[in-house]
């Protein structure tokens, strides 16, 4: 952080390509709009990443770093003395070495609530195309029948949401809108309260929902603690009508298991939104099989979201620059 013309200058490193921070004009415009709105008189420089260098050689007069999907370790962070703040424009955080973060004194923040509603609208989204049968409804079409595939509604089945977080708050919301059961577990269910969820309980009733919904949904952060949450086992508990949701993180999901369960057909189905290896390798067995609906990673590809997103890391950048703590800090 430097004075120019007597005003503080933040510079920001974004993670990402500078095409990938911007929309179509006809989706509402670039994120940054709002995140320059936001900063009013704060003066910032903002760099993007550089492909072929490592991010430590680009840290070296960093004020601050929106992560997005990029692995910020410990020699990324040491590699920046000016860095006094990691600021991820969404929720997940599992890239950033955040014990690292706390021994130099930066802050590390995300945005939990941010892209909530995108979130639960594509869990919706999902769902639908899955009970509607998509990928056979396509295939049919190309080959000149109409009428079929025979699908299902939503209204009268059980949503089953594991976490229930904003993404999870927002997906039962709309779960109930179409006439739906909500079944959830959450390790933190003694702090929540909502009118959307008919049951509510502990990590502990996971069969409970595995076994009774048409429909789970993960909404859970990827810790050690979540990560393989559900394997073949845990699929082969659920009705073989049911679908599984995932646009939280694929190491909620074992790989293997999970697609031995669809192929066979242990499951009904899958519609996953984020996967184990990004971008999905061509020859990818996931991409095989005819029983999945699959999207590149688009929960929060909303003009709508990003701004949101955008928008409370600037927020945070002015507490930082005003030498106060920012909010929704997960480590001070």
């Amino acid at each position: 952080m430097c004075l120019v013309g007597g005003c503080l200058k933040m510079k920001v490193l974004i993670a990402v390509s500078p095409s990938a921070t911007t929309t179509s004009a006809a989706s509402g415009g670039s994120p940054l709009m709002a995140f320059y709105e936001e900063l009013g008189d704060l003066a910032v420089e903002l760099a993007f990443l550089q492909d072929s260098v490592p991010l430590s050689q680009q840290v070296g007069d960093v004020d601050v770093i929106i992560p997005a999907l990029s692995q910020v370790g410990a020699d990324d962070i040491n590699s920046a003395p000016n860095l006094k703040l990691i600021a991820q424009a969404g929720v997940g955080l599992d890239g950033v070495d955040i014990e690292a973060a706390t021994r130099k004194n930066v802050y590390v923040t995300n945005v939990p609530y941010g892209s909530a509603v995108s979130m639960g609208e594509l869990t919706i989204a999902l769902m639908m195309l899955l009970s509607r049968k998509l990928n056979e409804a396509q295939a049919n079409l190309r080959k000149g029948v109409f009428f079929l595939p025979l699908g299902s509604e939503l209204g009268g089945k059980v949503l089953g949401l594991i976490g229930l977080g904003h993404s999870g708050k927002e997906a039962a919301k709309r779960a109930k809108s179409f006439d739906m059961t909500v079944l959830a577990v959450d390790k933190y269910h003694d702090h929540i309260h909502t009118p959307d969820v008919d049951f509510l309980g502990g990590t502990e009733q996971l069969d409970r929902v595995l076994t009774e919904s048409d429909f789970v949904s993960l909404h859970c952060p990827l810790t050690e603690e979540t990560r393989g949450i559900i394997g073949y086992g845990e699929l082969c508990k659920m009705k073989p009508s049911a679908y599984l949701i995932n646009i939280a993180r694929a190491g909620l999901v074992q790989k293997e298991g999970c697609i031995r369960a669809l192929k066979q057909r242990k499951i009904a189905g899958a519609g996953f939104d984020v996967f184990w290896e990004e971008p999905v390798p061509f020859d990818d067995e996931l991409l095989q099989l005819d029983n999945v609906v699959l999207t590149p990673h688009i929960a929060t590809s909303t003009a709508e979201s990003r701004a949101n997103n955008f928008a409370q890391v600037a927020r945070n950048m002015k507490l930082v620059a005003r030498g106060e703590k920012p909010e929704f800090c997960v480590n001070f």
